[in-house]
């Protein structure tokens, strides 16, 4: 895709963000356009940079340390794919926000692997709402119990929920899986945790996250077009 394509791509999607913020009576500047850079190269993710985004998502590890090395600039850098923990080591020093926590084992590694470093490492929660098991994240019934279990981990803030709306779902079922997660993050917020973030809404659906709440949004497609 071409340098002006790009561009205008991402124009047009904070143009939405902006359209969705009003909708709901938001402020724009709540909402974090991340740019999802899967398979994406990093002079094609510069482009984005160059642009006025200051927030990358990587999938997978390599990736993230390729864009890290060659993007010369300041911005944050998110990690929102499935994380083994033999990689955590690889990203903890620099990683801006790590969005797909989902277990205590991994929550473990990067607790140790961020004292370590001698830094506190933001992290999101994935929750899963595919009861199959086949893709990431705790359940809504229980994350309460595991985001208090996560309190007990040194260095490590936890600073809000993440989740892919399932696929095949219409705009009324993915919008309930949104407000869901606004419920349950204002859920412990009250009861005096600070959670600020909603890591929710991707190409086909950013604007309805941003109507229920969302902080950040992931978008790669819409920005970057179809990946090879």
């Amino acid at each position: 895709m071409r340098q002006e394509e790009i561009v205008q791509n991402i124009e047009k999607v904070r143009e939405n963000i902006a359209k969705a913020c009003r909708k709901a009576g938001r402020d724009p500047k709540e909402v974090t356009l991340i740019a999802v850079t899967k398979t994406v190269s990093a002079e094609t993710a510069m482009i984005a940079v160059d642009a006025g985004v200051c927030d990358i998502g990587e999938n997978r590890v390599q990736e993230y340390r390729d864009k890290r090395d060659k993007i010369q600039r300041e911005i944050n850098l998110h990690f929102i794919g499935q994380l083994q923990r033999n990689k955590v080591k690889y990203i903890v020093s620099d990683v801006s926000y790590i969005h797909s926590l989902d277990r205590l084992s991994l929550a473990e590694e990067i607790s140790a692997r961020a004292q370590k470093a001698g830094r506190t490492v933001n992290v999101l929660v994935e929750v899963g709402f595919d009861h199959s098991g086949e893709r990431g994240g705790v359940l809504p019934e229980q994350l309460h119990e595991f985001v208090y279990q996560l309190l007990e981990y040194p260095n490590l803030n936890v600073c809000g929920l993440m989740c892919v709306a399932p696929l095949g779902y219409d705009e009324e079922k993915t919008r309930g899986v949104f407000r869901t997660m606004r419920d349950m993050r204002d859920a412990f917020q009250k009861e005096g945790l600070h959670m600020p973030h909603l890591s929710m809404g991707m190409s086909g659906d950013y604007q309805i996250a941003v109507e229920e709440g969302a902080t950040f949004v992931r978008i790669g497609t819409t920005i970057f077009g179809a990946r090879k």
